[in-house]
């Protein structure tokens, strides 16, 4: 059995017509970065940093009137797996990292920085993809700083096995595609030894 490691990154690349892109990140290559994910990149690890030293969401997302908030057991950027049969001959070894996690596991958080706003997140599946690798998981949110406007926008989602059968749904169909055009291509890679 041939084990796959795929992602939401990777996948939804794949879905958006950014092969290169998608087959880059499966193999583990750098995409070079842009400004904007410079940008987002050094947000998060002030985020990152702030709330595990206070234990509070930074003023920036924590919305109404910017008063920071207590975060019950907040878990910060940690990667969750799961095995999901494919075939006879591969599995997929889904992963994510959420920006956040907490409320005892039930509330997912995923920061965004830049011009985007919260509903340019909404629809996408990303959220769904941690529903699929955090079941008791019941809402997720995209919370979007602008650092030009200096204002935030928050997208709530609730979650339900709904959305873990749409992530599961994407992830057979666009992951199905990829691993066929990479094993006609000879670039598949037994992830094995990750489980």
């Amino acid at each position: 059995m041939i084990t796959v490691k795929l992602s939401h990154s990777i996948l939804s690349s794949w879905a958006m017509g950014r092969q290169e892109d998608a087959i880059g990140m499966y193999l583990g290559k750098d995409l070079p970065a842009t400004p904007q994910m410079e940008l987002g990149r050094a947000w998060d690890e002030i985020w990152e940093k702030y709330i595990r030293d206070t234990g509070l969401m930074p003023k920036e997302l924590a919305g109404d009137f910017n008063q920071e908030f207590m975060l019950k057991q907040p878990v910060m950027q940690q990667k969750y797996r799961k095995i999901i049969p494919f075939s006879d001959q591969y599995q997929i070894l889904l992963s994510g990292v959420p920006d956040l996690v907490h409320n005892d596991g039930l509330v997912i958080v995923d920061f965004k920085c830049g011009r985007s706003t919260a509903n340019d997140y909404i629809e996408r599946y990303q959220l769904d993809y941690y529903k699929l690798l955090l079941p008791d998981a019941v809402m997720g949110e995209y919370r979007c700083w602008n650092p030009y406007l200096k204002s935030l926008t928050v997208g709530v989602k609730f979650l339900s096995d709904h959305n873990a059968e749409n992530a599961l749904n994407h992830i057979l169909t666009y992951g199905g595609e990829m691993i066929d055009y990479l094993a006609s291509q000879r670039l598949i890679k037994d992830y094995k030894e990750e489980i």
